[in-house]
């Protein structure tokens, strides 16, 4: 994109195609359906794909990294607030030693503070650095301030990689 877009209504993913943000933001007054690993929102910069009004849910992010990635973001139990994800390829910042990590960093906002949100992070097994253990548990980091903090645990992976992040509060 050029600049910063709104949406009202639908957008929909229906066979293939891409909507690349770079550095700007795609608002969605309404809904997104069809994302998958060749038709997708692509954040391959600083912009964000907004969702306005998220409620029960569930709400999918279609996103990747690029063309080549698709890691998209469930939300539920949204409380009607507004929220916005990209997600990138790696770990931003670095941690010490992301062998046992899936290379990936989700970045998520929200327009008000809401306990208790369901976020599921989608990743693929070609995604783990050379240690991870698909089978096993998972937890799930935050960046928060200057450091990297676990805020989940034991977490057990579905058959379709989708780790459930319950409950969290988004902020």
């Amino acid at each position: 994109m050029t600049s910063s877009k709104q949406v009202t209504g639908i957008i929909n993913f229906a066979n293939f195609g891409y909507i690349q943000l770079g550095a700007f933001d795609l608002t969605v007054n309404g809904s997104l359906t069809g994302g998958n690993t060749i038709a997708h929102v692509i954040s391959d910069g600083i912009g964000f794909l907004k969702i306005t009004a998220i409620g029960a849910g569930p709400v999918v992010f279609p996103i990747g990294a690029d063309v080549a990635t698709y890691n998209p973001v469930t939300v539920r139990s949204g409380g009607g607030a507004d929220y916005s994800a990209r997600v990138e390829v790696g770990l931003n910042p670095a941690i010490f030693n992301n062998n046992f990590a899936i290379l990936r960093t989700w970045n998520l906002k929200s327009s008000a503070t809401v306990a208790g949100v369901d976020i599921d992070l989608e990743y693929n097994g070609s995604q783990g650095g050379p240690s991870f253990n698909y089978a096993g548990f998972v937890e799930v980091g935050a960046f928060i301030g200057v450091s990297w903090n676990i805020i989940a645990t034991g977490l057990t992976p579905t058959g379709t990689y989708l780790v459930n992040v319950n409950p969290v509060n988004v902020s």
